[in-house]
């Protein structure tokens, strides 16, 4: 019976020293319970997703820097063709534009092909100038038009010449200012006879 209360008083002592401690340090306890828990928080999910955010900001970085540097050269590349632009002398401005108008000028073209075959003594059969309706018309063999620029197509027939003639007159129509391409041309010799087919350029 004695032994019991022994224990029983030995189990009483421990249990009171431990409440004591627990008593005395339980904020210190509290500290460190919580450290611990910030502690393998961070390096069990803060830090992996502090590392993958890293990782993704840096890659948004360096998007950012590559498509800044793409605008910058844009940018520079757009000075320059001002500054070209803006060193063009007026007279040049008159030439490129009568050379690639900003319209069709159809009125224009029809005068202007009438005028060549009266000063080359080129008698004129029939001409049509038709601007096309849509993009994409050939230009050549094998190339096409791009965006942006609209197509006239003319047909003429004209009479009157020699071989050697003609050939003149093809040359004087392809160094005429306006932009245009021969596409199709026959010749009769008997007749003393052609016809053309040409295709000029404007933008839109």
């Amino acid at each position: 019976m004695e032994r019991n209360l022994n224990k029983t008083s030995a189990k009483n002592a421990r249990l009171n020293r431990l409440n004591g401690f627990m008593s005395a340090y339980f904020n210190w306890l509290l500290v460190l319970v919580v450290a611990l828990i910030l502690i393998f928080g961070y390096v069990l999910v803060i830090g992996p997703k502090y590392k993958q955010v890293g990782k993704k900001l840096a890659l948004v970085n360096d998007n950012l820097d590559q498509k800044f540097s793409d605008l910058s050269r844009y940018l520079n590349k757009l000075k320059e063709i001002n500054q070209s632009y803006n060193n063009v002398r007026l007279d040049n401005l008159d030439k490129i534009k009568k050379f690639l108008p900003n319209d069709p000028q159809v009125e224009d073209l029809f005068e202007k092909l009438q005028l060549v075959c009266e000063k080359n003594g080129v008698l004129l059969s029939s001409l049509s100038v038709m601007p096309s309706k849509s993009d994409g018309v050939p230009a050549g063999p094998n190339n096409k038009v791009p965006g942006g620029v609209g197509t006239v197509q003319i047909t003429m027939s004209v009479g009157g010449l020699s071989y050697g003639g003609f050939k003149n007159f093809l040359a004087t129509l392809e160094n005429s200012l306006r932009l245009i391409d021969i596409s199709n041309l026959g010749y009769n010799p008997q007749n003393e006879s052609g016809s053309i087919s040409m295709t000029a350029y404007y933008l839109k």
